[in-house]
């Protein structure tokens, strides 16, 4: 989606933004104090496009050479930029880009100097000095392909923070893209978007935008993309009624489409009856074997197994999930199948076979394209975590069925890849048998740094361990210090790391109880800001983490809560359902200001009004992450 002609000037920025990228180079020429630099743009195939750049000292401040020069590209905005070599050609430095070669079709670009001056200092420095330039992939025809206006579009919106928010020329890109690409539907749905942030949400825009809708679904009957897209776009201006009659009319139409079977398995999750959510998953696992949500039914299906201590029924789910499972969805019924088991020391030759599968299907996600909106560390971290949980499922297997090298293989990948009690234990426990007690003893006392029943458990065990070794007290209070300062620098560098600094956007809405909050109001408090909804599990978890926090936290930082949803009765009734005592406002349009990629996702503001640190969806760590952020925010 965020996707992104070659742009010459920051002035042209702002204009239509279609130039042409010809076999004729273009140029582009940024002059300095003491020196010159310029960068062409050469088409070479349908795909690929020769960038050269020239430098050019003009005056003897300072005398230096430059030693390299590096191609900044930023592919997706949302995601750390590629640092690419150039290769020196004569007294000119060039790089190709090949498109083929990537799966975006506009990237934006700078380049990187590195000098080096008649003393032997290096020095680096970015020549587009705030500036930078895009590329768009062309068809033959001179026009961008599909999706390249629509990524410049974004770019303009403000996604990343790359270049500064230009919402008329965003709209002005978008449109074109329209105009190019009619059949764009995401394109419009984006332009919808940017005309309400642009407008505040004018009810006179929406009702244009309204309009618009209501002759595109006139004749969009019998084609299903553009029907889902009126849908998306009604819900977008707060019609939910004229949504969910179209919505029923697109189920009646196809009646055996995605969309039907969706919607009969939001109406199984619905269900609170545990023994009945769990008879019509089986049903509908039955009746849609091949469709794309029945992973998700088969991975609901094995936790309510799992509850009800079905073990037949658990292998029978197991096995089919064994069988043809792809996705995440899978991996996560087949790690709860395979810990319950292992648990239960019963079916272990199995538990192995899901664990590993688990594993593999986790790691074949770490290869597919990342989620926009995630950052390159986020994303790997979830991942990391993820697999560090399937792991010990797999090392503790092993280790009950009494393959010890297999298990400490697993179990120590998994203890490289996350900071976790349960992965401590395990592995201490492994270690143990093995006769490596210096692993073992170290293991345990990490266990040992958390508070649960894990950790009482690793005391227990180390204690004995201890005994055996015939070591007094002393020793052991030391290295029980020595162990809980390690994961506490572990885990303090992860975290910290993740810090970023980016002006959180002004709002003012309204709370459940008729009050108005507005940002600008709080300034000199840290604050927790979590977009949440209704409908999601997640959510949920979060808000009953931070609700925790609040009670330690409540008077030094600032807690809000802004609900997506856009019934503020369905709000108001979850609110009063579930106890919430936080701070809960009604979304107006600010969602899209935060550039919103699902819910929950968590923002932790300075005292300055700067985002610190970001949390997209939940993690069971979250808060003994959130307690080190705000203790680092207090402290400044």
């Amino acid at each position: 989606m965020k996707r992104c002609i070659f742009q010459l000037t920051a002035i042209m920025l702002n204009c239509l933004m279609i130039s042409v990228l010809s076999v004729r180079a273009q140029t582009s020429t940024l002059r300095y104090r003491d020196y010159s630099v310029s960068h062409q743009i050469l088409s070479v195939s349908e795909t690929e496009y020769q960038i050269t750049f020239q430098y050019k000292p003009e005056g003897d401040i300072v005398k230096r050479t430059l030693e390299s020069v590096a191609l900044i590209v930023y592919e997706n905005p949302y995601l750390e930029p590629e640092n690419l070599p150039m290769t020196r050609v004569g007294n000119d430095w060039e790089i190709k880009w090949d498109f083929a070669l990537h799966e975006e079709v506009m990237i934006t670009y700078g380049f990187e100097l590195v000098f080096k001056s008649d003393t032997g200092e290096i020095t680096k420095t970015e020549n587009n000095q705030g500036e930078w330039w895009q590329l768009l992939w062309e068809e033959t025809d001179n026009q961008p392909v599909k999706g390249a206006l629509q990524s410049l579009a974004l770019l303009y919106a403000g996604a990343g923070d790359i270049l500064e928010e230009d919402l008329p020329g965003a709209i002005e890109t978008i449109e074109n893209e329209i105009d190019l690409y009619p059949e764009n539907l995401e394109a419009r749905t984006i332009r919808i978007q940017l005309l309400l942030k642009e407008s505040e949400n004018d009810p006179a825009t929406a009702d244009e935008i309204e309009k618009e809708i209501d002759s595109f679904a006139k004749s969009a009957t019998y084609n299903r993309d553009e029907m889902n897209y009126a849908i998306n776009a009604y819900r977008l201006i707060g019609k939910d009624e004229k949504a969910e009659e179209l919505e029923k009319k697109l189920i009646r139409i196809f009646p055996d489409g995605e969309e039907a079977i969706k919607k009969t398995l939001d109406d199984i999750m619905e269900i609170e009856s545990e023994e009945e959510k769990t008879t019509e998953l089986k049903r509908f696992c039955r009746e849609h074997p091949d469709s794309p949500y029945t992973e998700y039914a088969l991975s609901t299906l094995a936790s309510l197994l799992i509850a009800a201590k079905d073990t037949e029924e658990m292998i029978r789910v197991g096995d089919e999930l064994l069988k043809k499972g792809d996705t995440p969805a899978a991996a996560g019924g087949l790690a709860g199948l395979a810990g319950a088991f292992t648990e239960n020391r019963t079916e272990l030759i199995r538990a192995i076979a899901y664990a590993r599968k688990a594993v593999e299907l986790i790691q074949d996600v770490e290869l597919s394209e990342k989620p926009s909106g995630v950052t390159d560390a986020d994303w790997k971290d979830q991942l990391q975590i993820t697999e560090a949980r399937y792991l010990d499922v797999l090392g503790w297997a092993y280790v009950r069925n009494g393959d010890l090298e297999n298990g400490l293989a697993a179990l120590t990948r998994a203890a490289g890849n996350a900071s976790m009690p349960g992965i401590y234990y395990h592995f201490a426990v492994a270690a143990e048998k093995a006769g490596r007690l210096k692993d073992a003893a170290e293991h345990y006392a990490r266990a040992v740094s958390f508070d649960g029943e894990t950790a009482e458990k690793a005391l227990e065990a180390l204690n004995t361990l201890w005994q055996k070794t015939g070591r007094d007290s002393t020793t052991l209070n030391h290295l029980l210090e020595e162990q809980e300062q390690w994961v506490i620098n572990r885990y303090n560098t992860n975290v910290l790391s993740r810090r970023m600094s980016r002006p959180a956007p002004d709002f003012n809405l309204e709370d459940v109880k008729g009050g108005w909050v507005s940002l600008s109001d709080q300034s000199e408090n840290v604050i927790l800001l979590c977009f949440w909804g209704t409908w999601s599990q997640s959510s949920y978890r979060m808000l009953r983490d931070l609700q925790n926090l609040a009670y330690d936290y409540g008077q030094e930082a600032l807690f809000l809560t802004v609900a997506v949803d856009p019934d503020p009765d369905k709000v108001l009734e979850y609110v009063k359902k579930y106890n919430l005592a936080l701070t809960t406002l009604i979304n107006d349009g600010t969602d899209r200001d935060y550039n919103l990629e699902g819910v929950p996702m968590l923002f932790v503001i300075d005292r300055s009004g700067r985002i610190q640190f970001k949390h997209r969806g939940y993690r069971p760590d979250l808060t003994e992450m959130l307690i080190l952020e705000l203790e680092t925010l207090l402290d400044e």
